[in-house]
């Protein structure tokens, strides 16, 4: 059985927990990232106008033009947006609708929060990083040039830099040309638990470490205290408890 509380020891810890509630398999959690961030905001009142002119909204994100530290809990309901106190962000990150970012968390120049977003507190997404409809947990790093897509990342995770988290199965041209919508067969064990997602990145367990450059394909499943080695391209699939990955093993 893959349980959330084998992956994520530090779980009571992070505020948006319940999100995890309800599901056949946790990492289900990410289909219903959007109905979660509404479902946090509902009671909220919106205060966008703290924002002052240190950012400009448009259609569907807001792009940060100066430095911004938020002083109080941001509300910025048109868009599904929260910054709690604390919470920095520099200028030029792009952040798009349905995005929650706990308390001293940071936002830095260049980043691409491509929405259906949850970072937790005393976190950073990076220069030029992209995350997408993830989970990305407290204390946990990906500081410079990664991308993090369909992804749930624990606490006190650190991605190197060049950390690329691959979220979408090969397809023929065929099935390009048809739009075929193909699907991750997870095994565990050798047995099917679960063919339902379309995309799935990684799930990294609390205190992972990735290497500069390293890449996971969809499906990878990595329990606390693992380590990518740098450079290193890591087969889908589940991984013991603080696996030491030092070679690709695409082959």
């Amino acid at each position: 059985m893959v349980k959330q509380e084998d992956y994520f020891p530090e779980l009571n810890s992070f505020k948006f927990k319940d999100i995890f509630n309800g599901h056949d398999y946790f990492w289900h959690a990410l289909n219903n990232i959007a109905g979660y961030v509404e479902g946090f905001l509902s009671d909220k009142e919106d205060n966008t106008h703290l924002l002052h002119d240190c950012f400009s909204r448009e259609d569907g994100f807001l792009l940060c033009r100066k430095k911004f530290i938020a002083e109080t809990d941001i509300v910025v309901k048109g868009l599904n947006i929260y910054f709690a106190a604390g919470v920095l962000v520099e200028p030029t990150a792009l952040i798009q609708s349905h995005v929650l970012v706990d308390s001293n968390s940071t936002v830095r120049h260049g980043a691409y929060v491509r929405g259906k977003v949850i970072v937790g507190e005393h976190s950073t997404i990076g220069h030029t990083t992209e995350i997408k409809n993830s989970i990305f947990m407290n204390h946990s790093e990906a500081g410079h040039f990664a991308y993090l897509g369909d992804s749930i990342i624990g606490c006190y995770v650190n991605l190197g830099a060049g950390t690329k988290f691959a979220n979408l199965p090969f397809r023929t041209l065929e099935e390009k040309k048809k739009k075929v919508k193909k699907t991750l067969s997870l095994k565990y064990e050798g047995k099917l638990i679960d063919n339902s997602m379309e995309k799935l990145g990684v799930i990294a367990g609390d205190s992972v470490e990735f290497g500069c450059n390293s890449v996971t394909c969809p499906g990878t499943f990595l329990l606390p205290g693992s380590m990518v080695f740098p450079a290193v391209s890591v087969r889908k699939g589940f991984y013991r408890k603080k696996e030491v990955v030092r070679r690709s093993n695409l082959v």
